[in-house]
């Protein structure tokens, strides 16, 4: 019923008691600490559940063997922390190990390989492998209905991680339907009020704001922060997330007048947790600010956004933002049709060198992909995703060039490239900026990396469309490649589960003096670029999605007003939605960019029909 503290001194002193009467080195002992550390695991205490996962992983190896099942269990355990913490390549490993051992051991008939399947299922999802952890979930659904009944909570657990691969593949009526199934088990089982339950509420409620049906997604987002208050209580940081949620619907839906009370309660309980200086209050003061923009009350907004500057400005990434001015791309009559779309989309998560890994790119990519394709109105075969081992800096080169994109794309075509990786700058060759491939020696950029400036070059000179709009998902500070936290990391880890695999959880970006300033691009005619965040800023992945914040609230953005979204408007909602949640999660400032030389044409639609489509092949 989300008493975490409560749970805690009872599962510590169970332990303790058990430990007392039958020592350390028993299964007995095993299984509670196991429990105590699925507490810690739960509410996002990593370190706490590694090293708690490793006793349990030790007392079976000493008191069964390394061919037990119940050993395979403490690594498939291990596996789940590595997988929260974004270390997705011994995730697998882990989760392969246990597989491997519990087959052995006992079959494939069993709930134990079930719950291996659903976990590398959730592993796939996460780096945007959606065909493979869509298998892998519904062969977990289906055993689990076969041994269990079709109502136990191990088969809802496994229709919601179901339910989100679908959603994330963007098929929201397939997604519903097992939601909703496992919305009615949980509910009869763990009853009306529980926190698990409050989540599926709120994964369907996504499901119908993402298609804009606001009739349906209302109620859900309202007994979403119902169930949330009765079970953390009115105070809870949890609480104050799902006021938000629900007043960005109510804003949406231009309820002012009901979105007002929430944003202002929320500001209450952020002076009550966080403090009157926090970055949760500035986020909420400057929501405030903006709503009473919408509603022409100019004195209140003007005094709300102040408020909240004076809170950020000595934050993170405030300096880079002092004085920016973003690109305005004005239409213009002259203003051809477009005949043909086409997009080259980058995303790297699983790099050569383990020390630089990145959580959510690939998935980024793949989703950002998708969205194009199912949204905007991109041919299938006019869109190729370049991810992980096929992102090689000769792969992009490639691609970019004769190998596809510059052999299909034409003058009067719309041509979008997206990469989601590392961005860097060598401190041999100051000022030159470097996106990160999969196979870049992080010190050798000079050879290995692609220079930014190039990439904008060779769009120029090989892509012959007039209008093609780059989008960055890159990140210029940071610690993913700092030698000190690469070697902490290995240290929590004994010899049998040691990693290299040592990526940042949050931020992109190496850990080198760098900075990305569009302005020093070299943007050619005819094209717009957008950066995740300004020089001397981080671009940061989210606490709440399996997603960077950026690519998340971007393709929510080219959406919202409709099909004809330019990206100016798309660029205008980003910003806030960027910076507020970034501010709240990570205190600190992040601004996307939107940067322009020569740019002729009107503001893009991406939407936009195609005058005259060509085959893609």
């Amino acid at each position: 019923k989300g008493k975490y503290k409560q749970a805690e001194a009872l599962y510590k002193a169970t332990l303790l008691g058990l430990q007392s009467l039958l020592g350390y080195q028993h299964a007995g002992v095993a299984t509670a600490t196991e429990s105590l550390g699925e507490l810690y695991l739960k509410e996002g205490r990593y370190s706490e559940a590694k090293k708690t996962f490793q006793q349990v992983r030790k007392i079976r190896e000493a008191i069964l063997t390394k061919e037990h099942p119940d050993y395979g269990k403490a690594l498939l355990d291990l596996a789940l922390v590595n997988r929260d913490e974004g270390r997705y390549s011994k995730a697998q490993e882990l989760c392969l190990q246990a597989t491997k051992i519990i087959e052995r051991a006992i079959g494939q008939n069993n709930i134990e390989i079930s719950k291996c399947w659903i976990t590398q299922a959730s592993i796939a999802r996460y780096q945007g492998r959606y065909s493979e952890a869509e298998d892998l979930a519904r062969r977990a659904l289906e055993l689990d209905q076969k041994l269990l009944t079709a109502d136990h909570p191990t088969v809802a657990h496994d229709m919601v991680e179901l339910g989100n691969i679908l959603a994330d593949e963007r098929k929201y009526s397939d997604a519903e339907i097992l939601l909703n199934k496992a919305l009615k088990i949980s509910q009869d089982k763990l009853g009306a009020d529980h926190p698990d339950i409050a989540r599926t509420i709120h994964s369907l409620a996504e499901i119908y704001f993402a298609q804009k049906d606001y009739a349906r997604a209302e109620p859900m987002f309202r007994r979403t922060l119902d169930v949330t208050q009765k079970t953390l209580g009115a105070d809870s940081a949890q609480v104050i997330s799902d006021q938000r949620d629900l007043c960005e619907l109510l804003i949406a839906e231009k309820k002012f007048d009901e979105a007002e009370p929430l944003l202002k309660s929320a500001l209450i309980a952020d002076e009550k947790l966080f403090g009157q200086k926090s970055p949760q209050r500035a986020r909420d003061l400057e929501a405030l600010a903006s709503l009473y923009t919408k509603q022409n009350k100019k004195d209140l907004a003007e005094s709300f956004s102040k408020q909240s500057k004076e809170i950020t400005a000595a934050l993170p990434g405030a300096a880079a933002e002092q004085g920016y001015k973003a690109a305005t791309l004005a239409g213009s009559t002259k203003d051809k049709t477009i005949a043909d779309k086409w997009a080259l989309v980058v995303g790297i998560s699983n790099f050569k060198d383990p020390s630089i890994n990145l959580k959510y790119a690939a998935k980024d990519a793949t989703d950002f992909k998708n969205f194009l394709v199912t949204q905007e109105n991109f041919a299938a075969d006019h869109v190729l995703l370049l991810t992980d081992a096929k992102a090689t800096k000769n792969g992009i080169i490639s691609q970019l060039g004769d190998g596809w994109l510059g052999k299909h794309a034409q003058a009067d075509d719309l041509v979008v490239v997206y990469v989601s990786s590392h961005g860097s700058a060598s401190q041999e060759d100051v000022g030159v900026n470097f996106l990160v491939a999969q196979d870049t020696d992080k010190y050798k950029l000079v050879s290995t990396g692609l220079p930014m400036q190039w990439l904008t070059k060779i769009i120029q000179e090989q892509v012959h469309s007039k209008r093609v709009v780059v989008i960055l998902d890159v990140c210029h500070s940071g610690s993913a490649g700092d030698e000190s936290k690469k070697t902490a990391d290995a240290d929590a880890d004994d010899d049998d589960t040691a990693s290299s695999d040592s990526s940042d959880s949050a931020s992109k970006g190496l850990g080198r003096t760098t900075k990305l300033d569009a302005g020093g691009l070299h943007v050619g005619s005819g094209q717009v670029v957008l950066c995740s965040s300004l020089a001397d800023q981080v671009s940061w992945e989210s606490k709440n999605y399996p997603n960077s914040v950026f690519t998340h609230r971007l393709i929510e953005a080219l959406q919202c007003k409709g099909k004809d979204t330019t990206l100016n408007e798309a660029y205008e909602q980003l910003r806030l939605s960027v910076g507020a949640e970034v501010l709240s999660d990570r205190s600190t400032v992040q601004t996307p960019n939107l940067f322009n030389k020569t740019w002729t044409g009107g503001d893009p639609v991406l939407a936009a029909p195609c005058a005259k489509p060509r085959s893609g092949k």
